[in-house]
C-alpha cells in the first residue's frame, strides 16, 4: 500500500508532465520551421514544413488524446493508487476540448474566409443586374471557381487525417450558407430571371455539398430560398405568365452542369460501405450492359435532382400568388 503522501506527489507529477506535454502543441503546430521533415503516408509524403499539415496532425492527435489515451492513464492511474482524480480528469479534458477548439478555428478561419469571399463577391457583383438578368443558360463561373477550393481543402484534410474530413467541410459549408443568406438579404428585388439564376446557383451549390449539410445548414437553405422569394417582383409580362417553360429550361441546365461536373466534384460524394457496394454488385450480375445502366441511373438521379428544383419554385411562386390573392380580396371587402 503506497502512503497517502507519495500518491499525491506522484499524481501531481503526473499531471504536471501531461501539461507540460499539451502546452507544447500550440508551438508544435503553429511556430515557423526552417527544416524540411517530411513523413511518409499510405497516401503520399507529408512535409511537416507546411503549417497546415502540422495542425492538422495535432488536431487528429488531440482527439486520440481526448477519447483514448488520457482516460486509459488516469484509469489506471487511480487504479494502481487506490484514488479518485475525477476532478483532475475533468480538467484535462476540458483543456484538451479548448485546445481542439483554437488550434481548428485557427485552422478553419483562413479557408472560410477564402471560400466565402469568392461567394461573396460572385452574389454581390455589380455587373450583376439581379432585377433585369434574363433566365439563366449556364451556372456563373464563380460557382465553380468556389466548389474547386473547397475541393482542394477536401484533398489537403484528406490526405492528413480522414477523421477531419466531415469536421471541416461541414463548417465550410455552414460559413458559406450563412454568407450567401447575409448576401442575399442585400439584394432588394429580384425579377424573374434573376430569381431563377438565384436558384439555380444555391441549388446547385447544394446538391453538390448534399453529403456536408447538416441540419442546421438545411435551415438556412431553407431561409435563403425564403430570401429570394419574398423579393421577388412580379410583372404581368409573357415570361411571367409561362412560368413552367421557364422552370423546365433552368431544370434542364441544373441537370446539364451536374452532369458535366460530375468528376470535378466526386470527392464530395458518399462513400459507399463494403456491405453496400457487395449488393450493388449482386444487383448487377446477369445484367447484360451495366455501363448503360449506370448511365441511366446518373440520368434519372441528374433529373429527380433538378425536378426538386422545379417544385421548390413553383411552390414558392404558388404561396406568393396565394398571399397576393388574398391581400388584395382583403382590400375589396373593407372598400366602402
Amino acid at each position: 500500500m503506497v502512503p497517502p503522501e507519495f500518491t499525491g506527489k506522484i499524481t501531481k507529477a503526473f499531471l504536471d508532465c501531461l501539461y507540460a506535454i499539451l502546452d507544447g502543441f500550440v508551438p508544435l503546430a503553429t511556430e515557423e520551421r526552417s527544416e524540411s521533415l517530411t513523413i511518409p503516408t499510405n497516401t503520399g509524403v507529408l512535409d511537416l514544413k507546411d503549417t497546415d499539415v502540422r495542425v492538422l496532425l495535432v488536431i487528429s492527435n488531440l482527439a486520440h488524446l481526448k477519447k483514448i489515451v488520457v482516460p486509459n492513464m488516469m484509469s489506471q492511474l487511480e487504479a494502481a493508487f487506490a484514488t479518485n482524480i475525477g476532478q483532475d480528469r475533468n480538467t484535462v479534458i476540458r483543456v484538451l476540448t479548448e485546445l481542439d477548439k483554437t488550434l481548428f478555428g485557427d485552422y478553419i478561419k483562413p479557408k472560410s474566409d477564402d471560400v466565402t469571399g469568392i461567394l461573396r463577391a460572385g452574389i454581390l457583383d455589380p455587373a450583376m443586374d439581379w432585377l433585369e438578368t434574363p433566365r439563366p443558360a449556364e451556372v456563373r463561373q464563380y460557382v465553380f471557381t468556389m466548389l474547386l477550393r473547397m475541393v482542394d481543402y477536401h484533398s489537403k484534410v484528406g490526405a492528413v487525417s480522414k477523421a477531419l474530413l466531415e469536421r471541416t467541410m461541414t463548417t465550410l459549408v455552414a460559413d458559406l450558407t450563412l454568407e450567401a443568406l447575409k448576401c442575399f438579404k442585400q439584394i432588394r428585388r429580384f425579377g424573374m430571371g434573376g430569381m431563377l439564376r438565384a436558384t439555380l446557383e444555391i441549388e446547385f451549390i447544394h446538391q453538390t455539398l448534399q453529403q456536408y449539410v447538416t441540419p442546421a445548414t438545411t435551415t438556412t437553405f431553407t431561409d435563403i430560398y425564403t430570401t429570394i422569394s419574398d423579393c421577388y417582383e412580379r410583372r404581368p409580362d409573357a415570361a411571367q405568365q409561362n412560368l413552367q417553360a421557364q422552370l423546365d429550361g433552368v431544370k434542364q441546365t441544373l441537370s446539364d452542369a451536374r452532369k458535366a461536373t460530375a468528376i470535378n466534384f466526386v470527392c464530395f460524394r458518399r462513400e459507399r460501405s463494403k456491405s453496400e457496394s457487395a449488393g450493388k454488385d449482386k444487383e448487377r450480375s446477369g445484367t447484360p450492359k451495366p455501363e448503360r445502366v449506370r448511365e441511366r441511373t446518373k440520368d434519372r438521379s441528374a433529373t429527380s435532382e433538378a425536378s426538386g428544383l422545379s417544385d421548390r419554385v413553383r411552390e414558392r411562386t404558388r404561396t406568393r400568388d396565394t398571399d397576393g390573392d388574398s391581400a388584395v380580396s382583403d382590400r375589396e371587402r373593407r372598400r366602402p
